[in-house]
């Protein structure tokens, strides 16, 4: 299980990259994580990717879109997705 807390500062970006995971073609992948903020009053946006390299450019390939959440009690999101290469992904 990963954390990550961001910066209340608006318009600010944070990123949680995990290290490279092997993924096979064709296979389906599921994701499932918890999302909440750090009080009912202040949305926070969230978009899972993936991508080949470790770094914000390379995160192309999109699990789940970005999506709004205005929630002090964690909610359970779920997601899949299917990578049309084989390789090492973030």
């Amino acid at each position: 299980m990963h954390g990550c807390h961001v910066s209340l500062l608006v318009g600010q970006q944070d990123w949680l990259i995990l290290p490279a995971i092997s993924f096979e073609k064709g296979t389906r992948y599921a994701v499932e994580f918890q999302v909440s903020t750090g009080s009912d009053s202040y949305p926070e946006r969230l978009a899972v990717y993936y991508g080949t390299a470790p770094s914000p450019e390379a995160l192309v390939n999109p699990i789940n879109e970005e999506k709004e959440y205005l929630i002090f009690d964690p909610v359970e999101e779920k997601a899949s997705f299917v990578p049309t290469k084989d390789g090492l992904y973030h």
